[in-house]
């Protein structure tokens, strides 16, 4: 019972803005199905349909799936749902491709068991040995480019296809698109050429590449030219990593632990459109680790990672944290939950594994394709098919939703700093030591 109760839904504090700002979009914008639907929800309804109203499975580029009354329909339904042309696959049941973009930002953590050392292949196989019996998983959810068009497709990479019509650009055209790709551009904080808040289009994109910012890469695809935009890849990811850490340290924090971190990729596989994604998050993680004030964490394990360099610090290097703390970075092939060594026994294990913003932890574990990503490999060795499920787990409720406020966290740390080189009444500097 209580690993149960220790779940809860993570919610980044910049994701909040976004959210109330959809709905109001939706409101005035949306189809009648849209208008009916959101017209007295509240925020806490919102999130909390994001986890709930969701398909068992949810896969590859044809959308495979498999809904809660166990019929498959075709995944060509799923963007249709919250049109006039809806099928089978309805909004008041299953998320919108619309909701889904926002239903990615958002994790889920709880306390699990583990049956094994987590594997790739582990196929549920139980072990009596050489792993860690208990700790934290957190789901949480890359960038899906896998199907053309759609998710983060539309705000970071920039075909022939963004353009004025579907309200890209300076001259994108006045309308619900153009509405809807403002918001995004406040949240990811782009402004156009006129200064509007707003995504590029093609044509701009091609502009600030000739005139060779940092900003953009160009990749050459069977369709042509793409531009990826590196600093909106970054900022999307920053969000759920923030969001992570932020969770292993309050963990840690809540059993007076030091949490060891065990961290995969995200969006890689069969989502990455570019290896160089996998350099790029590892940037988000260093800039996280040195902005922030992760006082309860000790290590970083990046487990399986092609790259071997964070922020400059390869295997056995460490990373100063915004409070000065030091937490050890690690390069390996460890499993999930591997036993850890003797020096780290006391520590809380806390994993992360890649999910999907539109179906059942574990996605792929519930048709029986164990071993066919992290996701259901996650799923195989610990209880998160139970834990994470709102259909399972009661404890899974509006109640259950925690925001994760960095800038609050950021704040306090700064006056800690500032408390303990405060001077004493005869003018001395007085240095506290860290606790």
């Amino acid at each position: 019972m209580q690993h149960a109760q220790s779940a809860r839904v993570l919610v980044h504090s910049k994701v909040l803005p976004l959210m109330d700002a959809f709905l109001v979009h939706k409101r005035q914008h949306g189809t009648p199905v849209e208008k009916q639907l959101y017209q007295k929800m509240t925020r806490e309804d919102f999130i909390f349909r994001l986890i709930e109203k969701r398909p068992i499975f949810f896969f590859s580029d044809v959308d495979s799936t498999r809904l809660r009354d166990g019929t498959e329909p075709s995944g060509s339904l799923w963007p249709r749902v919250g049109t006039e042309k809806e099928g089978r696959i309805k909004l008041t049941d299953y998320l919108s491709y619309d909701e889904m973009q926002i239903s990615a930002l958002i994790g889920i953590s709880s306390e699990v068991m583990f049956i094994n050392q987590g594997e790739r292949k582990n196929k549920g196989n139980a072990k009596s040995g050489g792993f860690e019996k208990e700790g934290v998983y957190v789901g949480l959810v890359g960038c899906r480019f896998e199907k053309e068009g759609m998710m983060e497709y539309q705000h970071v990479l920039i075909s022939d296809e963004c353009n004025g019509e579907k309200g890209y650009g300076v001259g994108g055209v006045d309308g619900k698109e153009k509405d809807k790709l403002r918001i995004w551009g406040d949240f990811y904080e782009q402004r156009l050429k006129n200064g509007e808040v707003g995504l590029m289009d093609y044509k701009e994109a091609e502009g600030e590449y000739e005139g060779k910012t940092k900003k953009l890469r160009r990749y050459k695809t069977l369709s042509g030219d793409i531009y990826f935009n590196v600093e909106i890849f970054k900022k999307r990811l920053s969000i759920t990593i923030e969001t992570f850490l932020y969770e292993a340290d309050l963990r840690a924090k809540e059993v007076k632990k030091m949490a060891y971190v065990h961290a995969v990729g995200l969006g890689m596989g069969a989502w990455q459109v570019t290896q160089d994604q996998e350099e790029w998050l590892l940037d988000v993680f260093a800039e996280a680790i040195t902005q922030n004030p992760f006082d309860n964490i000790s290590d970083i394990n990046f487990s399986w990672w092609k790259e071997n360099s964070c922020g400059g610090a390869k295997n056995g290097n460490k990373i100063r944290t915004a409070s000065g703390r030091e937490i050890t970075i690690i390069f390996s092939k460890r499993n999930p939950a591997e036993k850890l060594s003797e020096k780290d026994r006391d520590k809380l294990l806390v994993c992360c594994y890649a999910w999907d913003s539109n179906s059942f932890p574990g996605n792929e574990y519930w048709c029986g394709l164990l071993d066919a990503s992290g996701d259901p490999a996650a799923a195989s060795c610990s209880t998160i098919p139970e834990m994470h499920n709102v259909y399972v787990n009661p404890c899974l409720s509006k109640e259950a939703i925690l925001i994760i406020e960095p800038d609050k966290r950021l704040e306090s740390s700064r006056k800690k700093k500032k408390q303990k080189k405060k001077k004493d009444l005869k003018g001395t500097v007085v240095v506290e030591k860290e606790s």
